[in-house]
């Protein structure tokens, strides 16, 4: 099996998911057929696979699948969706069945542990981007890197991006070249985010909102609510001294560990460090203004 590295990622294939209806431009199929005549796809033997689905639960195979392979092969493959999606209803299928955001996060995670955390997820569906809404909570990231748009775009203009965009992400061999490509042709249409980033920002939006006196005092007081609901009232004062603890140890600590799966792939442990460098900088500026304890 080939890999080819496109920094910061190593591929062998690129599987392009389409969901259709029978009337509908098949424009997986297109973009299928423009990727194999690429000579740069040829050259570097990138393989080129169209998977069709017609409803959710069959989506969720394929993807478990995928993660079956890259977990027993070693595949790592550039992960393409082909339909509509929607803000509230997340992907949406032939046959009028859709997988919301939640759901599909869960089941990226499944395939990016599989590859390392090695997975870029490119999403050619109105609001793709909202794949980031399911990033709020503090699991492992569903995929490195993830393209969409933002808002809804017409088919046309979705087949320029993406065309764009790997047609220089495989001449190039960065992704970083291709992304800047494709969001400095359209403005304010793309979402292209990288996992430590949607750490970043997950942890920067938990500082401001939980890690106030206010905000300790807020979660301590629920934490105890629920203990004296279970039939163990624990002081609220000791879960404050918990909170604390937690928020100077756990934040660029266990949940960074957590998030990039650092305790199953410990080799990874050096290619995140900066990112860890960088929050750790961020929090102790945090602290310097004495408005979180942290």
């Amino acid at each position: 099996m080939t890999m080819t590295s496109f920094a910061p990622l190593t591929i062998n294939e690129v599987v392009i998911i389409e969901s259709l209806e029978d009337d509908e431009v098949k424009t997986g199929q297109h973009l299928a057929d423009y990727l194999n005549g690429l000579q740069t796809v040829q050259e570097k033997g990138i393989g080129i696979r169209l998977q069709k689905c017609n409803h959710a639960s069959e989506c969720v195979e394929q993807l478990r699948m995928l993660t079956a392979e890259a977990a027993q092969h070693g595949s790592r493959p550039i992960l393409h969706f082909e339909c509509h999606g929607s803000m509230q209803s997340g992907l949406e299928f032939a046959n009028g069945s859709d997988l919301g955001w939640t759901q599909l996060g869960d089941e990226l995670r499944g395939l990016n542990a599989a590859t390392g955390v090695n997975l870029l997820v490119s999403i050619s569906a109105c609001y793709g981007a909202h794949l980031l809404t399911d990033m709020a909570s503090l699991k492992p990231a569903p995929c490195l890197m993830m393209i969409g748009p933002m808002q809804e775009v017409t088919p046309s203009d979705l087949m320029a991006g993406f065309r764009l965009f790997y047609r220089i992400l495989f001449n190039s061999g960065s992704a970083g070249h291709a992304i800047k490509a494709v969001v400095d042709q359209a403005p304010g249409v793309w979402d292209v985010t990288h996992a430590e980033y949607w750490f970043d920002l997950i942890i920067t939006n938990y500082v401001k909102e939980s890690c106030t006196r206010q905000g300790i005092k807020r979660h301590a007081m629920e934490m105890h609510t629920r203990s004296k609901q279970d039939g163990a009232a624990i002081a609220v004062g000791r879960f404050k001294r918990e909170l604390l603890r937690s928020h100077s140890k756990d934040l660029s600590g266990e949940m960074f560990d957590t998030f990039f799966l650092l305790d199953a792939f410990p080799k990874n442990r050096q290619r995140f460090d900066s990112a860890r460098r960088r929050l750790e900088s961020k929090l102790n500026e945090f602290r310097s203004t004495g408005l979180y304890m942290l």
